[in-house]
């Protein structure tokens, strides 16, 4: 008797990694670039990319915490969450750098929302020694003090442009934390009791099974994760 197939939204949302904004970030940043360089043409094409990225992943967050709110609760403790807090501040950025403030206002609440959302989960689920992804906190941070800093121009407020210095000193302070953890736990002793690179980032359900236990095999001896 062959097994039910599995639905079509489910494969799809369970396809989604946490570090998925990072899509929005990293196309942001190339438009900006490129709108910064004098190519503006191709800098709005791929501001439309960016955008229409943002819904998407925004409209499948929604989805996903409709469907299964305790595996986006679990990866949420993971600092790739954080690239959906970059993602939306790079996007504001770049909307305010087109003169559209409105929209870099409504995106900046947003990312705040998101970095006070998931900044306590992540900071009290801390593994050492950090991993790339773990610098993601302080780009996150990071992208509030420009998003912030971008908006102050525009609208000449000083008080917003002093406001920006906060998330701008803490994203600092959070650099020096990663490395600072990372190097503490290089010796043998702190690394035997460390986490698994695949146990901190997720691997999505949708993969065959043999694709999920393959980091195992390397990463045998190395036993906690993002809980």
């Amino acid at each position: 008797m062959s097994s039910k197939p599995a639905d079509p939204l489910e494969r799809i949302l369970g396809a989604i990694p946490p570090a998925s904004g990072a899509v929005v970030m990293g196309t942001g940043i190339v438009s900006i670039g490129l709108s910064i360089d004098g190519h503006e043409t191709l800098s709005r094409i791929l501001l439309v990319i960016d955008g229409v990225a943002w819904l998407t992943l925004g409209t499948l967050l929604g989805a996903r915490l409709l469907r299964d709110r305790a595996r986006v609760e679990q990866e949420g403790r993971s600092p790739a969450a954080l690239t959906g807090v970059a993602g939306t501040a790079v996007l504001g950025t770049r909307l305010t750098l087109l003169g559209w403030d409105w929209a870099g206002i409504a995106l900046l609440v947003i990312a705040l929302v998101l970095w006070l959302t998931l900044l306590g989960p992540v900071l009290t689920h801390w593994l050492v020694p950090t991993i790339g992804v773990s610098l993601v906190l302080t780009v996150s941070t990071e992208s509030l003090a420009v998003l912030s800093a971008t908006l102050a121009v525009g609208e000449h407020a000083d008080w917003l442009l002093d406001a920006a210095l906060v998330p701008f000193a803490i994203g600092l302070a959070f650099y020096v934390f990663a490395i600072s953890a990372s190097i503490s736990a290089s010796s043998p002793s702190a690394t035997a009791t460390t986490g698994s690179p695949e146990a901190r980032w997720p691997l999505p359900r949708s993969l065959p099974a043999r694709s999920r236990s393959a980091p195992k095999a390397c990463t045998r001896s190395r036993g906690s994760s993002w809980r």
